[in-house]
């Protein structure tokens, strides 16, 4: 809202550059970000009468020879193996032990269930869940999806 306002306000069209990549702002194909949604550039046409555009920082980076500025090329290394690091989900071993420890002290399967999916690669069937927690709790509290 305040870039829309700014740029109204300066009667400017708008490049929002970010790494966010929410499902409702994105357009996209397969796993290409091909700008922001239609929806988004109506909203904003309305708004301001301008025109709104959005690139991810790696995009934005790959393009800076279309203008007067120079990017040395780890930069855009740097920013493309960031956005893949944080992609994925990564816990640290103490993250792991603390989520556990907290399970078991409040009687919790799921710690079972975590403890028998990392021992099968890191996938657990709906069979193994049930067999852990029970059949009723485990259609409930011990699904881990």
């Amino acid at each position: 809202m305040q870039a829309t306002d700014e740029a109204t306000r300066r009667d400017l069209d708008v490049l929002l550059v970010t790494g966010d990549e929410k499902e409702d702002w994105w357009w996209r194909y397969r796993s290409e970000f091909l700008g922001p949604r239609i929806e988004l550039v109506a909203e904003y046409k309305a708004r301001g009468g301008h025109q709104l555009y959005m690139m991810r920082p790696s995009d934005r980076l790959k393009r800076s020879l279309a203008l007067p500025v120079s990017v040395r090329q780890g930069s855009v290394e740097d920013v493309e193996r960031v956005s893949r690091e944080s992609q994925r989900s990564v816990w640290s071993a103490v993250g792991v032990a603390a989520l556990l420890d907290r399970l078991e002290t409040e009687g919790r399967e799921q710690a079972d269930v975590i403890r028998a999916a990392t021992d099968r690669g890191g996938t657990i069937n709906r069979e193994d869940v049930y067999a852990i927690c029970g059949p009723l709790r485990g259609a409930t509290a011990c699904s881990t999806g």
